[in-house]
């Protein structure tokens, strides 16, 4: 289970599966805010050096928009909606 804690209108989630890319772990946060909160989200932030080695930063999953933020801890990322 991933940690999740809401920080305004975002939610921190935990990557903790490391096996899993980084677009099925968005995909399942996405899916446990919009579950959880009732909303849709639109946004994800990511701090680049959470990526492993040989993966590329996506620009989207889904209708998400994922964005860089060096602000948002390594190993996390966070969700929000408009």
């Amino acid at each position: 289970m991933s940690e999740a804690r809401m920080r305004g209108r975002s939610m921190l989630w935990l990557l903790e599966d490391g096996k899993a890319p980084i677009e099925e772990k968005i995909a399942r946060a996405v899916a446990f805010y919009e579950q959880k909160y009732g909303k849709k989200a639109t946004r994800c932030k990511l701090n680049r050096l959470s990526l492993k080695a040989n993966e590329a930063f996506p620009v989207a999953v889904g209708d998400v928009k994922v964005l860089v933020d060096t602000r948002v801890l390594v190993g996390h990322i966070t969700i929000g909606g408009d």
